[in-house]
């Protein structure tokens, strides 16, 4: 740097009050300084005590100044501020925490919880980075437009979701009621595009019918702030109408509030216990959710139906009642979040969403990033016509090979795996080769049999694959596990 330069730069320094921006000649990125010349560096990873504390934030102080000074646009010291508040909630690596700096935030916050809003009705996470479908809400336009769990939505009237938080890109999908809404979605390998118009989202969340031999079929749809209302009162209905036994169907529930969860398990479990924990990073108890015992009345025999749509506070009800002895669950394992999130209001007109404790069952659990494992397994078929399935089914690679594979490995049992995978939704490449994809869907295929998800093409996961696949040959069942919960109940 030449004598002019140092010159202009000492300058600078003295204009923005101890801090001055300069440009490298090579690379062109802005470097902070001291008035001094030595270098100022944020203390990452060092923040020990209330001083440094205080040190980095008067730093940031100046930062957010000299940014208004040399920045090539204007910018606001609110715009800065709430960057910042947003940071905080990013560098969690948490995808439920979330700071809402807008009232349209905070207001779309509360509709979701509420179960009334104006959407095309998806569940949504993010998850590494990806804004992904935990299921589309029972009814909504998602799910007539046949968006899917597990659909990776990459962008929204083709504006990229890549790098957005899970905020932004539920923003972006909702909108006024009567619109439409372009979603480029990701499906295994395939790309597609979804043109849904949004609706006001506001259905009952619990709604029930009676089906033969006085099976009363009841399900909740998510868990909004008065669905345990809406559930006394679906009791009080089948008991008048002669139910002699229950099902609780609990599939593609993304969750909701955890009182409405617990107060419904209170009104099936007629003596006291616990119904969820909740832990601390250290594994401490930080609080017991117990029953009542207001389920004196409740002695009806009990299916749950879950898949791998079922999440949070329905992985709460199935794991309670599981736990207890209450039921029995059929289906597929769970989606596996097990943490509970605390919102708060804040003084400055945000609002913060904040995943507080790991929640377990009542013998101590842990369900996030595992689910619930069914006690009765239950693959439902694909929507494809019977006899197509028969015929594609008549033409699979056999799986009789006495080898496992596993990543990276190519033989004839990888290559029929693939394709009964495929018969089951996934869209992999029949390559024969335990490639990345492959991998993951049978991952994914263990979890949701309830097996260990690790990824790996062993004689057991190739078992419950061909079982799998058999059942979508039953013609007889369109929902097989709402047959097999019939079945059960009829003994």
């Amino acid at each position: 740097m030449n004598r002019r330069k140092k010159s202009i730069a000492r300058t600078v320094a003295l204009v923005i009050a101890a801090i001055m921006i300069v440009t490298t000649v090579m690379m062109g990125l802005p470097m902070v300084y001291g008035a001094s010349g030595s270098r100022v560096y944020a203390a990452a990873g060092d923040v020990t005590d209330e001083q440094t504390l205080k040190e980095e934030l008067d730093f940031m102080a100046k930062l957010m100044e000299a940014l208004r000074r040399i920045y090539k646009d204007e910018v606001s010291y609110e715009t800065l501020v709430n960057g910042a508040y947003q940071g905080m909630f990013e560098a969690l690596g948490d995808p439920y925490s979330v700071y809402y700096d807008t009232k349209e935030e905070s207001d779309a916050l509360e509709e979701q919880l509420s179960g009334e809003f104006d959407g095309v009705g998806l569940s949504l996470t993010l998850s590494s980075g990806l804004c992904t479908v935990v299921t589309p809400v029972a009814g909504s336009p998602a799910e007539a437009a046949g968006l899917k769990q597990g659909d990776i939505i990459t962008a929204v009237d083709g504006k990229s979701l890549s790098g957005m938080t899970l905020s932004e890109c539920v923003a972006l999908i909702r909108g006024t009621a009567g619109t439409k809404v372009r979603l480029t979605v990701r499906r295994g390998t395939a790309t597609m595009e979804f043109t849904v118009t949004r609706e006001r989202i506001r259905k009952e969340s619990v709604t029930w019918k009676m089906l033969e031999n006085n099976v009363a079929y009841v399900q909740i749809t998510q868990f909004d702030n008065d669905s345990d209302a809406e559930f006394r009162r679906t009791l009080s209905a089948i008991k008048e109408q002669g139910a002699k036994s229950m099902i609780l169907d609990l599939r593609n529930n993304p969750g909701g509030y955890v009182n409405a969860a617990t107060d419904i398990v209170n009104m099936l479990i007629p003596e006291k216990g616990k119904i969820i924990m909740g832990m601390n990073r250290q594994g401490e108890n930080l609080q017991t959710v117990e029953t009542t015992g207001r389920g004196k009345n409740f002695n009806l025999p009990l299916v749950v139906l879950v898949n791998g749509g079922s999440a949070s506070a329905s992985e709460i009800v199935a794991g309670a009642l599981q736990d207890l002895d209450a039921a029995t669950l059929v289906g597929a394992a769970t989606y596996g979040k097990g943490i509970a999130q605390t919102v708060t209001g804040l003084k400055n007109g945000g609002t913060m969403k904040v995943s507080t404790y790991y929640f377990t069952t009542p013998k101590g659990n842990r369900i996030h990033e595992i689910g619930i494992s069914p006690d009765v397994y239950v693959v439902n078929s694909v929507s494809e016509d019977q006899k197509e399935i028969a015929a594609k089914y008549a033409q699979l690679a056999p799986m009789t090979e006495k080898i496992k594979y596993y990543s990276g490995q190519t033989g004839l049992n990888v290559y029929g795996a693939q394709q009964r995978l495929n018969l089951l939704g996934e869209q992999l490449k029949l390559t024969g080769a335990m490639d990345e994809a492959t991998v993951e869907a049978v991952k994914k295929f263990q979890k949701e049999a309830g097996m260990s998800p690790y990824g790996g093409l062993d004689y057991g996961t190739m078992a419950t694959l061909e079982r799998a696949v058999g059942q979508l040959l039953d013609a007889d069942a369109e929902d097989a596990q709402l047959a097999k919960a019939i079945e059960l109940l009829s003994k």
